[in-house]
């Protein structure tokens, strides 16, 4: 029997590089991306275990639309796992693009994700843990700060949500990868990220939830500031505002 595992974010960067490492484990993968050009040549070049979605996350019509594309492919999704994302220019995009989609494609999948994982990329745990939680987005540096603390707040919110459906949901920093998304990152040597196959087969995981994991899969402790009652009302917020 074919397990599926949906990667966003799969054409390029890190996405591509977690879909690369997990071919070797047999999955079927479905991989959902913008450049639908893209997506055919990373389909074609990986071979027949890739499946190529196009679509637009940060749009909530298209999440709909590419959810029923995944629907009609698998009713039992073995791993959802979250990668997309934008360098912003402003809060707007921000808060679609690598927010809110990533809440939304949860929500839409859950249904064929029981008693499964989902697992959300995030950053520097350093960064995760030292940065404040705040609401404003005035520049680069805010809104890069805006994006990790509010990832993990996603990431604390959906395993609450998904618990009783035995749907685990942990975040995870896949290391200093070479990709597009900043200048920095353009250049870095490192191109293999195997911490998300590890997370997603390794039985120690399992039951596991609302954690976040380093690059060599260790569980990274969170402070205080990331709770239950704070994610609740930072979604409120945002998820109102739709």
């Amino acid at each position: 029997m074919n397990k599926y595992v949906v990667v966003t974010g799969g054409t390029s960067g890190v996405g591509l590089s977690i879909v690369k490492d997990l071919l070797k484990y047999k999955f079927k993968i479905i991989i959902i991306g913008r450049n639908a050009e893209k997506g055919k040549y990373i389909q074609h070049q990986l071979g027949e275990n890739i499946i190529f979605v196009s679509g637009d996350l940060s749009n909530e019509e298209q999440v709909k639309n590419i959810s029923f594309k995944i629907k009609s492919i698998t009713n039992n999704i073995y791993a959802l796992i979250l990668s997309h994302g934008i360098f912003p220019n402003n809060a707007i995009e921000n808060i679609n693009n690598n927010f809110l989609s990533h809440y939304l494609l949860s929500k839409e999948l859950g249904s064929v994700l029981h008693k499964n994982k989902i697992l959300i990329v995030t950053g520097n745990p350093n960064a995760v843990i030292s940065l404040p939680i705040c609401e404003n987005q005035n520049n680069t540096i805010e809104r890069l700060s805006w994006e990790l603390t509010h990832k993990t707040m996603l990431m604390i919110y959906l395993s609450n949500i998904f618990e009783k459906y035995e749907i685990t949901v942990n975040s995870f920093y896949p290391g200093d990868v070479k990709s597009n998304l900043m200048p920095y990152t353009q250049s870095l040597p490192e191109k293999e990220v195997n911490v998300a196959s590890t997370l997603i087969l390794e039985s120690e995981y399992n039951n596991k939830t609302g954690n976040f994991y380093n690059n060599d899969g260790s569980k990274v402790k969170l402070n205080s500031k990331y709770n239950f009652d704070n994610a609740v009302k930072i979604m409120e917020y945002y998820t109102s505002k739709k």
